[in-house]
């Protein structure tokens, strides 16, 4: 295999790696703030925020629920 076509899939996989663990870690933040939610009586708000994420993924995540 050429050194040039190595790289491009290497670059590839990486990419598609990262977004699977993007993903992945996504996924597992709804999960969370849905059971903090069910579990401890809590609006998504506050789940996120004892969750310390960003205005920005709160934001972004208030959307998904």
């Amino acid at each position: 295999m050429c050194p040039a076509l190595r790289d491009l899939m290497k670059d590839e996989i990486a990419k598609i790696i990262a977004e699977e663990r993007a993903e992945a870690i996504r996924d597992t933040r709804l999960v969370n703030i849905r059971k903090m939610m069910k579990n401890l009586n809590i609006t998504a708000q506050q789940a996120m925020q004892a969750l310390e994420l960003s205005a920005e993924d709160q934001a972004k995540y208030s959307a998904m629920i």
